[in-house]
Order: C-alpha cells, then sequence, then structure tokens
C-alpha cells in the first residue's frame, strides 16, 4: 500500500470515528472569531454505553477552491441529564427505562478562503434504534454548516433548545427556537429528514410514520417562524428522531445554513413534561462606562420551579453580578455589570451570556439560551434623521445605507419629524455589518420601517453634522473609478454625457451594491443637487 492510500484510510477512519454508545443527536455550526472560523460540534449519546471519544472530525469541502479535507476538534466539555432521584435515567441507573444521554462538545478553528461553496459536514454511524425509520441502527447520522462568504464573513446563531427532548404520550411538548444570530441575520427554521449523508435522508418506517406524521398516526412535529416556536406531540411512547435546518438571510440573500438533527422521546410519567420559556427580547446594548441592569425572566406551564445559571465570559476589565430567584412556575436571574470606560465596539461587537433554565420535575426539564450583549457607542443612541449610517454627516453615504437596511424593521420613534435634532429610539435587532451602528438610524422618517421614504430627510438635512464626533465609515477598492473620455470633444457651451465607469481589463468590478462618489470639473466643486 503506497503513502497516498494510507494517508486516504486514516482520514476516512478519523472522520467516521464512532461512539461505543448510541448517538442521539448532534448539532454543527461556526463563529467567525476575528480571525478565523471556531467549529463546534455537540454530539448526544446515551448514557447507558461508555467510550466517548476525546476526539472527533469534520469535513471540510470547496469545490470552487478545490478543497475537501477533514479537521480534527478536540472535546472542550461535558454534561449529562440532571439526576432526579424519583425518575432516575440511564446516566444515574443503567437499567433505567428513562434515557438520559451525555451532550459532548468539540471545538477546533479553520481558516477559509472567501468563497461561496464551504460545506463543512460530520458523519457518525452509531445510530440509536429509532421507531419513526427502519433500519436506523445502520444508518448514519449526518450534519452540516453551509457558508457562503464570498462577499462578507458570518456566524451561525446560537438556537436555543437541546438535542434531545422528553415529552409526554398524548402532551404537547411546546419548545421555544430563540435564536441569536452576531451578524443580525433574519432567520428562518425548517423542519427536514434526519440525513444519512449529503444527499440521503433516513427511510420512514411506514406507513406508520411518514414526513406528515413523523411520529405515528396523527401526530404533530411543526415549527412556527412568526413565533419562534416547534411543537411535537404523539400519543405512541417510543423514541423518534428529526431534524432542524436554521436558514440565515442577509438583504433577502440566504448567506447559510445548518443542521440540528434531534431526538423525541416519549414517556409516561405521572405529570406533564413542559419546558422553560424565556423572555420575548433576549438582547441589550451597552456602551462604554454604563451601568447596566437586566433580569431575564423564565415560566414553566407546568407550574415547577425553575433553576436558572448564567455563565458569563471572563473578559479583563469586566465583572459581573449575578442574582437568582426561584418559585413555581418561575425562575429568574438578574445579570448587572458596569462596562469599561475603555471597550471599544469595533473590537468587541457583542458578547453571549449562556443560561440555562432547569425544572425540579421528574424527570427534569433542561433548556439552553443564549443572552446576546451588543456594544456601541453612547454618541449614537440618538437618531439625527438623515444620518442613516450614524457617521454625524448626513452627505452620498447615507442612501447607501438605507439601500442596505431597506425593509429592516424595529421600534418606531415617539413624535417623530425629520427636523434636524436629536430623538430617541429604542434599538433595533440589526446592526450595520460594517460599523456595528444600529439600524434603527436608516428609520430616518422614524415610523418603525426603513423605506424609500426614509431618502426625504437625507435631502433635507443634506450637508448637515452633529456634534457627535467626526467618524467616518467609507470604503474603497482597488477597480478603478473615472470618467471615459473616449470619443467625447468638449467644446465652450455644449452639453455633454460622459459616462462614469467603475474597473478595467486589468482590474475588472464583477458585482457592486452601491457607489457614492464627489466629483470636481477644473476645480469647481459641484452643486449639492448634482452630488446627489
Amino acid at each position: 500500500m503506497n503513502k497516498t492510500l494510507l494517508v486516504f484510510v486514516a482520514l476516512l477512519l478519523l472522520t467516521f470515528r464512532g461512539f461505543a454508545s448510541h448517538v442521539i443527536g448532534a448539532d454543527l455550526r461556526y463563529e467567525f472569531n476575528g480571525t478565523n472560523y471556531t467549529i463546534y460540534l455537540s454530539v448526544n449519546s446515551d448514557c447507558a454505553g461508555a467510550g466517548v471519544p476525546s476526539i472527533q472530525a469534520v469535513n471540510i469541502l470547496s469545490l470552487s477552491t478545490s478543497t475537501n479535507t477533514n479537521l480534527t476538534l478536540t472535546q472542550a466539555s461535558q454534561t449529562t441529564t440532571p439526576a432526579c432521584p424519583t425518575a432516575p435515567t440511564t446516566c444515574q441507573n443503567p437499567s433505567a427505562l428513562i434515557m438520559g444521554f451525555k451532550t459532548t462538545v468539540y471545538t477546533g478553528s479553520v481558516t477559509l478562503a472567501q468563497a461561496n461553496d464551504w460545506v463543512i459536514s460530520y458523519t457518525v454511524s452509531s445510530r440509536m434504534p429509532l421507531n419513526n425509520f427502519t433500519n436506523s441502527t445502520s444508518a448514519n447520522l449526518y450534519v452540516e454548516a453551509k457558508l457562503d462568504n464570498s462577499a462578507a464573513i458570518n456566524s451561525n446563531p446560537i438556537v436555543s433548545g437541546h438535542i434531545s427532548y422528553i415529552g409526554k404520550a398524548s402532551t404537547a411538548l411546546n419548545v421555544p427556537l430563540q435564536g441569536a444570530d452576531a451578524d443580525g441575520d433574519s432567520l428562518v427554521y425548517e423542519l427536514i429528514t434526519p440525513l444519512h449523508s449529503a444527499v440521503q435522508t433516513l427511510a420512514w418506517n411506514g406507513p406508520m410514520c411518514t414526513p406528515a406524521n413523523p411520529f405515528g398516526p396523527s401526530s404533530v412535529c411543526t415549527v412556527n417562524n412568526a413565533t419562534k416556536m416547534l411543537t411535537m406531540q404523539t400519543s405512541l411512547v417510543g423514541t423518534y428522531a428529526m431534524a432542524l435546518r436554521v436558514k440565515e438571510y442577509r438583504n433577502n440573500v440566504l448567506i447559510a445554513s445548518h443542521v440540528k438533527d434531534f431526538s423525541y422521546f416519549i414517556v409516561n410519567p405521572p405529570n406533564p413534561i413542559t419546558v422553560p420559556t424565556p423572555p420575548a427580547n433576549m438582547t441589550i446594548y451597552t456602551c462604554p462606562g454604563q451601568i447596566n441592569s437586566v433580569t431575564l425572566n423564565f415560566t414553566d406551564a407546568g407550574g415547577d420551579s425553575l433553576t436558572i445559571n448564567a455563565t458569563t465570559p471572563t473578559m479583563s476589565g469586566w465583572s459581573f453580578a449575578k442574582t437568582y430567584t426561584s418559585g413555581p412556575g418561575v425562575g429568574s436571574v438578574n445579570l448587572s455589570w458596569t462596562t469599561p470606560a475603555s471597550l471599544n465596539p469595533a473590537t468587541l461587537p457583542y458578547f453571549f451570556v449562556n443560561i440555562s433554565a432547569t425544572d425540579n420535575a421528574c424527570p427534569k426539564s433542561v433548556m439552553n439560551y443564549v443572552f446576546i450583549v451588543r456594544t456601541q457607542q453612547c454618541a449614537s443612541d440618538s437618531v439625527w434623521p438623515g444620518d442613516a449610517n450614524g457617521d454625524f454627516t448626513v452627505n452620498m453615504y447615507d442612501p447607501l445605507a438605507i439601500a442596505i437596511a431597506m425593509g429592516k424593521t424595529g421600534a418606531s420613534r415617539t413624535s417623530p419629524s425629520t427636523s434636524w435634532v436629536p430623538q430617541f429610539c429604542m434599538p433595533w435587532a440589526n446592526v450595520f455589518v460594517t460599523n456595528n451602528v444600529n439600524m434603527k438610524h436608516a428609520d430616518c422618517d422614524g415610523n418603525g420601517t426603513v423605506a424609500s421614504a426614509d431618502l426625504g430627510a437625507v435631502t433635507a438635512n443634506y450637508g448637515l453634522s452633529h456634534p457627535k464626533g467626526e467618524y467616518h465609515n467609507k470604503t474603497t477598492g482597488a477597480p478603478p473609478l473615472y470618467l471615459d473620455l473616449t470619443g467625447i470633444i468638449l467644446t465652450p457651451g455644449s452639453t455633454v454625457a460622459i459616462p462614469i465607469k467603475l474597473g478595467d481589463a486589468i482590474t475588472p468590478m464583477t458585482s457592486i451594491y452601491g457607489l457614492a462618489t464627489r466629483i470636481t470639473v477644473n476645480g469647481v466643486t459641484m452643486n449639492s443637487a448634482a452630488q446627489k
């Protein structure tokens, strides 16, 4: 056997590294860490088995860059199903009737060149027995994360929930799918048949289980994108699997997606099983020197008391205080801190606080959530109508900001006007990727929606600036911008049309979103109307 074949075999074995215990579900996602991409792989396996590997491998593929390689991930953490004295799981007692599971997280980093066809995937061959699919133990579990970073960087959202859920027969289980997306992208959830490979799904155990009835006759498995809620229900005790694809849209263009393969265990405990529900708003804004205090209240529909645990990041100069409360059907955490005056939002645009909510029922229900803190300059809190990009001046760059934010919605302003005065507005959910400025500034007329009508405030206040600073955010590129005078004769008193061209044969411009420029003729700057 030659060396090339030996390397191939080694990579293949690494890719399909299995678990001694059955795999229950998996989630694969990535984050841009400022330098390259960090890959996060979460794998759930049953506690009855043993032998969770210390490393796993993911495949990284891009046909346009001729890339097909494996990346080794190392184990970063592991948690198990919480103990419950009256209803133990296999994590506490291997012979218990209720399945318990381990969640093992693996991480690794990789540099990805600009391309529109990145596919990061994970395959494992030790699925557990499933009631809704045939021959599941001989099928693979396959999850993937796709990326188009040809135009900009991206990070997958962190979606609340788990990879395994326990439900009661004939009782609906509602799972909140709160998503924290660092880039402010729009998220769309889509239920899909679990995958065996990139091109093959698992075989349904028909006619009992079908895509319309995935957990048996008259069963329910739906996702509501308006309320961000996953609902599951069946009358049949058993073990089931489904998969969720999370799509990310930026300016109405699909730029990324990732797949979460999850399991659904139906048992018959004496009390209904519910999952803790988070508050609707899981985002806060802070700025240098600001004193912050936020309380997050969680509820449990079954009336069980909740234990909340918030894991704050470790950062130099930051100190977080946490106060927890618990009561029937509720639980809360208050987070307080003072943001360091030295904070630079450009280098720390956001950070996450990981929160787990556990009820005191048996078996216990656990949900994981993410609270996102976005940073900004305090001076950008007020909206100045017409300053759509928050650079303190109304100029030719502001229509571009309106175009980028077109269609975004958020809080409207109280008694809005286009007068050149600062007007308070609550932060929106989206920010401009280029400078981390909140997109509420693009809503120049203050009605809560960015639309072409906002251009009126730019026209009315063109050339004005406000005393908040002199920050300007402009982008220049290599392709030349020039006036093409080929074949044009300039004579006094004549009117001519001169093409403005961007790019040439040596440095072509293949695509462009918008263009803003200022033209000076014979040392005389053109008037404001011409510049617009």
